[in-house]
């Protein structure tokens, strides 16, 4: 039990010190979305909400009744929607180090975070190097595969 639990243990640093930015910012949005998801989930629902409810007002030209009576509905089916979002993530915490041996290859797939919440500080994190990327000339496809050169740079 204790060589297994090293083993893990070890895999678990390397890919921590091996693993390439795009791994390491999915592993750190992952865990601040599940973090910060008791305080998030109603937030969100409560928008999603107000906003549907504000459509559904307009789109049957009613009054303000209507958002009232169907706030709570669109309310639960948001905040069930936005606990599954959060499920994900949380999920996905468990495959960061697959994903940090993935980056390890030049030619392994770039790794990105979920986007299913946006503008959080990671995000943020993640335009600032695609703009520097992008100021250095480099016309990248997809896979990190340099348009003029066919060349494999991360």
């Amino acid at each position: 039990m204790k060589l297994k639990a090293i083993c893990l243990s070890s895999l678990v640093v390397l890919c921590l010190v091996f693993s390439g930015c795009g791994s390491s910012l999915r592993f750190v949005k992952d865990n601040y979305i599940t973090v910060i998801s008791p305080v998030m989930i109603p937030m969100a629902a409560s928008s999603d909400a107000y906003r549907g409810a504000q459509d559904i007002r307009n789109g049957y030209q009613s009054g303000a009744w209507t958002e009232v009576v169907v706030f709570p509905v669109l309310w639960v089916w948001h905040a069930v929607k936005h606990t599954c979002f959060v499920g994900v993530h949380a999920v996905d915490i468990l495959f960061y180090p697959f994903y940090g041996i993935s980056e390890l290859s030049s030619l392994g797939p770039e790794i990105k975070p979920i986007d299913y919440y946006g503008n959080t500080w990671v995000d943020k994190i993640q335009e600032s190097r695609f703009k520097k990327t992008y100021e250095k000339g480099r016309k990248t496809f997809g896979i990190g595969v340099d348009a003029d050169t066919g060349e494999t740079g991360r």
